[in-house]
């Protein structure tokens, strides 16, 4: 399987809770969304390591969020049209959400996500 739940890892926010499945494969890595349905809205796709995505096949927008090894948000594009690239710096990891989905759970630069920290932690 390329993607795994990694036993309910998720994120919590007053009001929000999306559910974290990893692709941490060669496999899930390199296809990530591609050929999916669009995330839902309470879902998302942690990709590690990864420092940089593109949109290109895909047919919907989403949010991207880029991660440093200590969880901590150094980049975030929001509403990332199909057929983009994206990359940061200095970014471990990059958490694939729906579009919207990180300003409607409150994701902005520099906040950390510590429920990650422990999946960063290992890589």
């Amino acid at each position: 399987m390329a993607e795994r739940d990694r036993d309910g890892i998720s994120l919590e926010r007053p009001g929000a809770r999306v559910r974290v499945l990893t692709a941490d494969t060669f496999a899930g890595r390199a296809r990530g969304l591609l050929f999916r349905a669009p995330l839902r809205a309470d879902h998302a796709l942690l990709i590690l390591p990864c420092r940089s995505i593109h949109t290109f096949g895909m047919r919907y927008a989403i949010d991207v969020v880029f991660l440093d090894r200590n969880a901590r948000v150094v980049g975030l594009h929001a509403q990332l049209p199909p057929w983009r690239i994206a990359g940061v710096s200095g970014a471990r990891a990059v958490l694939e959400m729906a579009a919207g989905a990180a300003a409607t759970v409150g994701i902005r630069p520099g906040d950390s996500l510590p429920e990650l920290g422990c999946l960063l932690a290992k890589r």
